[in-house]
């Protein structure tokens, strides 16, 4: 059983979840390996697919936690947009050049002419103890 011991050799891979607010249990996962492939972004994707919904849960709450905590405050009042806004909203681990980050997407239309739309979509870098805990995660599910 092989484990992963960092983001090393990861030039880019994308778990995105897409969320449905109005069904708030509605998640669509998508998975992308930009780049080359190589032994840890392999191992990202083996463990991913091994953990099934369980996984995907986890991982799910462990960046709305996260973007709560510590993306959210920083945002401007404008853009204080949380993940059950608006129509479909995109909350994302991505790691890109060795290193994570929670990729975020939350919109409100407007709906007419005369209104603007409400946007926040920006990437937050996961750092210290929060990286131990996503290589501890995927870790769970290595076969």
């Amino acid at each position: 059983m092989k484990k992963i011991k960092n983001f090393k050799g990861v030039d880019s891979i994308i778990f995105m979840c897409y969320l449905h607010p109005k069904k708030k249990n509605f998640r669509e996962w998508e998975f992308e390996i930009d780049g080359q492939e190589t032994e840890n972004s392999i191992l990202f994707y083996d463990t991913f697919e091994n953990g099934g919904k369980k996984i995907q849960r986890e991982l799910f709450e462990f960046l709305e936690n996260f973007y709560n905590r510590y993306v959210l405050p920083k945002l401007d009042d404008n853009n204080k947009l949380t993940m059950y806004h608006g129509v479909r909203q995109v909350l994302a681990l991505t790691i890109k050049d060795n290193t994570p980050y929670i990729h975020y997407q939350n919109v409100i239309e407007a709906i007419d002419y005369e209104s603007k739309d409400f946007c926040n979509d920006g990437w937050y870098k996961i750092t210290g103890y929060h990286k131990e805990d996503l290589l501890r995660m995927f870790n769970e599910y290595a076969k």
